[in-house]
């Protein structure tokens, strides 16, 4: 096996050098992901060149391995002609993937290149949700009939094979397309020609439903370990198969998912780059916002507790400075050091599945940074607004009059903010793609790690500032 970075070396020195040979010749030699992977890494106009001397039937095998970006890219740059060449040996499944992630100019261009029979099949799929068994199943499988003989079953395998993906298992069908069972290739193989597929099919029917929600179709794979499973409607005719591989990106997305879900991100789409600013400010900042709000009754109560503690000090004295830092800020301390510890979380989070997905190329990193940069000042913009409102209710209820404190406590509070949540989103960021760079397991250098470390920052400019401001 090649690695990627010399694989990604080779490529980039046969491209400058618009070697043929040497592109075919890694193309055959390297596995097609990881060809798609180093091809990735390279400039747009090396990429388009790298392809362009791809073998006619190489060409779809790496192009679905290609991230949706890039396929873009080969799309838009492609005549029509070399578009045809590429779409018309992928499959169904993979060719609805790619309508999905493709601008409607391009899909017309997709679309007109494509067979009408192929047409069909993708429109088949499409009626359905995509986040449903039929949304992510292939309509390419080979059927036959319970009297077929083994040889005409076999016969069949070696006639239409190449149109197909799977051909390790075949459906039995009656006459009205209700699944009745499976048989397996190496079935047909070592049983004799002339027996009936009725004799050696196994009844026991395994299938999902077409409306079954996606998450339903990975529990079932994992349950009972299975490699394809058959696709039915509502009255048990087949209408296709989901293959393992099919299922293995469907688990990636609920646990992306559900990892969001618990640091309080909220979005439909789960690819980095396929999420705007707006969207992602959208979705990072409702738990926030509630914990900046919330975190008040924290605030109040700590307070309430600090004074109770104070009275029963009669000969103490607190001077402003250490009225303003003991019963003012340090009860404020604890929400503030919270909401940066959760946004510094998520920023992790994201990074770490985008690394995970090989989402992220080292090209794109001050990409990266710029728009986590763009998101981290708008964020805290609303946080700092939040904060006032906040401060202000409690202030006058506590105190009764806005006076020079309130000022400080508010100064302090909001630089402190703006600080650190701008330090979060750039820790959260930077350390997965760091640690992934010296070989590291990226979720290693998130969690607890991150955390401690925003929390010694933000308690330390926080009361740093409140020292300056008091």
């Amino acid at each position: 096996m090649i690695e990627i970075s010399d694989l990604k070396e080779q490529l980039l020195q046969a491209a400058q050098q618009n070697n043929l040979n040497t592109v075919r010749t890694l193309a055959k030699s390297a596995q097609q992901a990881d060809f798609a992977e180093a091809l990735g890494e390279l400039e747009d106009k090396l990429i388009i060149r790298v392809f362009r001397m791809l073998n006619k039937e190489e060409e779809s095998e790496i192009f679905s391995y290609l991230d949706p970006e890039i396929q873009k890219l080969i799309m838009t740059s492609f005549t029509p002609k070399e578009v045809e060449g590429i779409v018309k040996d992928l499959y169904s499944d993979d060719l609805v993937s790619l309508i999905d992630e493709l601008p409607a100019t391009i899909v017309k261009k997709v679309l007109r290149a494509v067979s009408p029979e192929t047409r069909a099949e993708i429109n088949s799929i499409l009626k359905y949700d995509e986040d449903s068994a039929g949304g992510i199943m292939s309509v390419n499988f080979i059927s036959v009939k319970e009297d077929d003989s083994i040889e005409k079953a076999i016969k069949k395998v070696r006639e239409v094979h190449e149109n197909f993906e799977t051909v390790d298992i075949l459906f039995v069908l009656d006459e009205y397309e209700h699944l009745k069972g499976t048989v397996q290739l190496k079935d047909l193989i070592f049983n004799q020609p002339k027996a009936k597929i009725a004799d050696v099919m196994d009844t026991r029917l395994l299938y999902v439903n077409s409306k079954a929600d996606q998450e339903e179709v990975a529990n079932t794979f994992k349950r009972y370990d299975a490699a394809c499973i058959p696709v039915v409607d509502d009255l048990n005719k087949m209408v296709g198969m989901i293959t393992f591989d099919d299922v293995v990106d469907v688990i990636d997305e609920e646990i992306a998912e559900d990892i969001n879900k618990m640091t309080g991100i909220k979005h439909d789409e789960l690819n980095y780059f396929d999420l705007s600013i707006f969207k992602m400010f959208k979705s990072r900042t409702l738990w926030l916002v509630l914990l900046l709000i919330f975190g008040t009754i924290t605030q109040v109560l700590t307070t309430v507790f600090y004074n109770l503690y104070l009275a029963d000090i009669n000969e103490m004295v607190l001077t402003s400075k250490a009225y303003v830092g003991i019963v003012l800020l340090a009860p404020m301390a604890i929400v503030i050091a919270g909401v940066v510890g959760l946004y510094g979380t998520q920023s992790a989070s994201i990074m770490v599945r985008a690394l995970t997905m090989g989402e992220i190329k080292k090209k794109e990193i001050k990409k990266i940074l710029v728009k986590e940069l763009m998101i981290t000042i708008i964020i805290a913009s609303v946080l700092i607004v939040i904060n006032l409102v906040r401060i202000l209710i409690v202030y006058i209820v506590q105190i009764g009059t806005i006076n020079l404190q309130f000022w400080e406590v508010f100064g302090t509070s909001s630089i402190t903010i703006a600080i650190s949540i701008i330090v979060a989103g750039v820790i959260g960021t930077m350390s997965p793609i760091i640690a992934k760079a010296f070989k590291l397991d990226p979720a290693s250098a998130s969690g607890p790690v991150i955390t401690l470390v925003l929390d010694i920052i933000t308690i330390s400019v926080f009361f740093g500032l409140g020292l300056v401001f008091a």
